[in-house]
């Protein structure tokens, strides 16, 4: 049965980061990590593969737990001023039916297969795949925003009908060991969720791999599964 989305948050006073000329926007023309990846007492592995091409994109995350499938994610789309422009976007988790999230650019509307309802598109928006690598390609292309302190939005929307701002706080550069032993010096973005159902983020982005992801810890604050992927 479709349901109502519950109302885009309002954007929050905080400033947008400065703007990056698209020109020097650095997206990669293949991308392939491998993740040691745990939710809650489980672990198992996920992969993000991804490719960008005659001004379009594709992505896919797939991942297993305990051995059982338990993560399909797909974003395709066009690449345009703003960076990475997704058309369509399909979740699915274990064996869940798939949702997915459609972006219709001619009408400037979003809709979903979830509910009802639909939200403004608006410039630059991600869903839950795209910014993964959106975010490395602001970051790899300007040089203000990898210093601690700085700020970068990316307007977002999930399956299920929510749209708003993530405002991630650049910490500045940590270790990070990965899954395979090694270590990396990787700059950590934060994200803190404004409401108590938002998932809160913390992302290290390789200097030395285009500032794609290394590490990528999901939280819900009110008691939800925190989810971490580790790159091998």
């Amino acid at each position: 049965v479709a349901r109502r989305a519950r109302p885009a948050a309002p954007m929050p006073a905080t400033p947008p980061a400065a703007a990056v000329e698209v020109a020097a926007l650095r997206l990669p023309s293949a991308v392939a990590i491998d993740f040691a990846w745990r939710r809650g007492d489980r672990h198992g592995a996920a992969r993000l593969e991804g490719r960008v091409a005659d001004g379009r994109y594709e992505l896919q995350l797939e991942g297993r737990l305990d051995d059982r499938p338990a993560l399909r994610w797909h974003s395709q789309g066009t690449v345009d001023e703003q960076g990475l422009a997704p058309e369509r976007f399909v979740a699915q988790r274990g064996r869940r039916p798939a949702q997915a999230v459609n972006f219709d650019r001619e009408l400037g509307r979003v809709r979903f297969s979830a509910t009802t309802a639909a939200v403004p598109l608006t410039p630059g928006m991600q869903d839950r795949l795209s910014w993964l690598l959106q975010l490395p390609a602001l970051v790899d292309a300007e040089p203000s925003l990898r210093q601690a302190g700085a700020r970068v939005r990316l307007a977002m929307v999930d399956v299920r009908g929510e749209a708003g701002p993530w405002d991630f706080e650049v910490r500045g550069l940590e270790a990070v060991d990965l899954a395979d032993g090694q270590s990396v010096d990787a700059l950590l973005l934060v994200r803190r969720s404004p409401r108590p159902y938002d998932t809160e983020v913390a992302v290290w982005l390789d200097p030395a791999a285009g500032h794609l992801p290394v590490r990528l810890r999901l939280s819900t604050p009110e008691g939800g599964e925190t989810a971490e992927f580790l790159r091998h």
